[in-house]
């Protein structure tokens, strides 16, 4: 747990020899974190698993929903993501 952010990592590969790290969150109902961010060493696609996220690039905010990869991040852009809803959601993201 980070917060109230579960987090487990699906996989750990090396940046460095093309590798992806894939990560599985869980984000409660009504919570607002992590704070806007970016990455500069990779870019992150988003894959919703159950519940609805709302995730912003670029200060454009839309709700996810299950089961389409609905949202990309470049390296560098600023994004976030909350769960504004009053059911969990569950996410997984590679980057």
């Amino acid at each position: 747990m980070v917060g109230p952010l579960g987090i487990r990592h699906l996989n750990r590969r090396p940046r460095q020899r093309g590798g992806m790290e894939v990560f599985e969150l869980s984000v409660p109902p009504n919570s607002s974190v992590p704070p806007p961010h970016s990455h500069t060493a990779n870019e992150e696609c988003v894959y919703v698993l159950e519940g609805v996220l709302r995730y912003a690039v670029d200060d454009v905010a839309r709700d996810l929903h299950p089961w389409r990869l609905d949202v990309h991040a470049p390296r560098g852009s600023v994004h976030q993501f909350s769960n504004p809803h009053d059911a969990p959601s569950r996410w997984r993201s590679s980057s």
